[in-house]
């Protein structure tokens, strides 16, 4: 399903709590009247109660100040403030009123109504957390991110209640933390700038100018960061490159390469924008009801204490998804006199994400998506947060890895893969799928994203069509093609740069050693009874010498 154009009417979210009155008073003030933009203020109100909100603030701007009371048009120019025990919606240009249900009171009102501003309004939506305590608008801004706005929180030295922007920055999809007196100014920086950037895929399309000088932005992220996005669909590339142009005040391709080249650290945070993923909780809780009640069972049937169950976590970003997958498999084993031993491999090429996820810190509005039962039993709490207990910690490895480059996981029952492939180019997909039918043992299963789907019939059979579950059909499959190595590029020092002695002829083999130690990953050779016969220089962490006999089987020598 095509994403629906967005609104031609940038809107401003700003979400606030306790402390959110006297943040606002001051920020109200500072936004110019004549901006051409519109305001949107949700604040956590006490259901019931009427509210005398907007009265309060109409004092402090010259704009219109309107509670909103029915679904109405936004207009440019004109601030409107949510009431008591509603959530908000847009829907294309209009406000939407519903009615909060009882047992949902107090739960992310500011989440609700960034989630829908980023679909409907795309790059032309800002997000703004100011002062108050929780976690409302943390999820709520990775969505606007996610989808080309602007993300901006209250600098929590200056919040009188520093728990939400403090919780949206530990997110890492803020782009500013900022004082209140310099956010307008972003903001109509950001609204001003109109990138030309003209979206086309396939790459073809585009102007043959805009063709060259993307490809030399995608070699600049190449050499700086030795990540290659280069078969990432076009469509998606130049949508995050026309966000990293907004908040750079860039209008023309060829000016932002220039930028590009003469500020290193701008090649890491467009290479995190293509890396950009929004995750949460049991996210579709129709396919987790049927993981729940179908797959997991299965993955247990007829196994033992002696066997293992397998999952593989692809693009696992904060760890939601496999913390989630580990809740339904321990559930399952406590059912059992005698479970198999579990092992979820989590794997992201984003490092941020990565640490946040073996750090295991979520907000309390993981309630909203996580029973109170689990939460008690998988869950410690800590203030406003919740971390997963060890029990749950224990079965997951998170690991940095590269989908398109390293070696995969394999004897795998599970795959689970979401809203990835949609990234990629056609032909680069079906080698994934490859990659996929590869790793997983005989009928194991394959669980993509709600918009993916699998072109390799002879390779996986539709399991459930409606959670885009697929089952490995045991057919022979060409061995995927992974490089032996990591892919490298090509670097503009010279070998002496590093350190690299131009070598006499007839000396390439001790060239090619020296690269590999340098360039490759560690690396065991091994003989045909597993028997280590040769090791890297840096393969060492990777093994330790137990107890008794001295043996080479790299089974013994291996580190758990």
């Amino acid at each position: 399903m095509p994403t629906p154009e967005p609104s031609p009417l940038m809107l401003v979210g700003i979400g606030a709590s306790a402390g959110g009155l006297e943040a606002l008073k001051t920020l109200l003030p500072a936004l110019p009247s004549d901006s051409g933009l519109a305001f949107v203020i949700v604040v956590h109100l006490r259901p019931g109660q009427p509210s005398v909100m907007a009265e309060v603030l109409q004092p402090f701007c010259s704009m219109p100040v309107t509670q909103v009371t029915e679904d109405q048009e936004v207009e440019p120019n004109h601030i409107y403030v949510i009431p008591p025990g509603c959530n908000l919606s847009t829907i294309n240009s209009r406000l939407r009123l519903s009615k909060i249900e009882e047992a949902h009171e107090g739960r992310a009102p500011i989440d609700h109504f960034f989630e829908t501003l980023a679909s409907t309004h795309g790059h032309r939506s800002i997000g703004v957390v100011l002062s108050g305590t929780g976690a409302d608008g943390s999820f709520g801004l990775k969505r606007i991110k996610e989808q080309g706005g602007l993300t901006i929180a209250q600098d929590p030295k200056e919040a009188q209640f520093d728990s939400m922007p403090h919780n949206a920055i530990l997110t890492g999809q803020v782009d500013f933390v900022l004082p209140i007196r310099d956010m307008p100014w972003h903001m109509l920086r950001f609204a001003t700038t109109q990138p030309r950037v003209e979206i086309a895929e396939p790459l073809e399309q585009a102007p043959a100018a805009d063709q060259e000088i993307l490809q030399n932005i995608m070699s600049q992220v190449r050499s700086r960061t030795n990540m290659d996005f280069s078969k990432y669909k076009h469509a998606t590339v130049l949508r995050r490159i026309r966000r990293r142009m907004q908040l750079n005040q860039k209008e023309l391709l060829a000016d932002y390469l220039k930028f590009l080249r003469d500020n290193p650290s701008e090649a890491n945070a467009l290479a995190d924008e293509f890396l950009i993923t929004v995750t949460q909780f049991f996210r579709d809780a129709e396919v987790f009801d049927h993981l729940e009640k179908e797959v997991v069972p299965e993955l247990f049937k007829g196994k033992t204490t002696s066997d293992s169950i397998r999952v593989w976590s692809v693009g696992c970003a904060t760890g939601e998804e496999a913390y989630s997958v580990a809740m339904l498999l321990l559930e399952q084993a406590g059912r059992l006199a005698g479970a198999p031993h579990i092992a979820i491999f989590a794997s992201d090429l984003h490092e941020p994400s990565l640490r946040r996820a073996r750090e295991g810190l979520f907000p309390d509005t993981i309630e909203a998506n996580v029973s109170a039962e689990r939460l008690r039993r998988f869950f410690v709490k800590e203030d406003n947060s919740y971390r997963p207990r060890q029990e749950l910690r224990e079965l997951i490895v998170f690991a940095s890895h590269n989908l398109l480059r390293d070696p995969p996981f394999s004897r795998l029952d599970l795959v689970i893969c979401r809203n990835l492939l949609i990234y990629l180019q056609r032909e680069l997909q079906n080698d994934v799928i490859e990659l996929f039918h590869y790793a997983l043992s005989p009928g194991g299963l394959l669980l993509l994203g709600p918009s993916e789907s699998i072109d390799r019939a002879a390779l996986f059979q539709v399991e459930n069509k409606q959670v885009c579950l697929y089952r490995r059909r045991n057919v022979p499959a060409p061995e995927p093609r992974l490089p032996v190595f990591p892919q490298t590029f090509r670097r503009a020092a010279p070998f002496e740069a590093a350190g690299l002695r131009a070598l006499p002829t007839g000396s390439y083999g001790a060239l090619h050693q020296k690269m590999v130690e340098r360039y490759a990953l560690p690396s065991l050779l091994v003989d045909q009874d597993f028997r280590i016969v040769h090791a890297s220089e840096h393969a060492g962490r990777y093994l330790q010498v137990p107890g008794g006999e001295l043996s080479a089987s790299v089974f013994r020598l291996a580190r758990e």
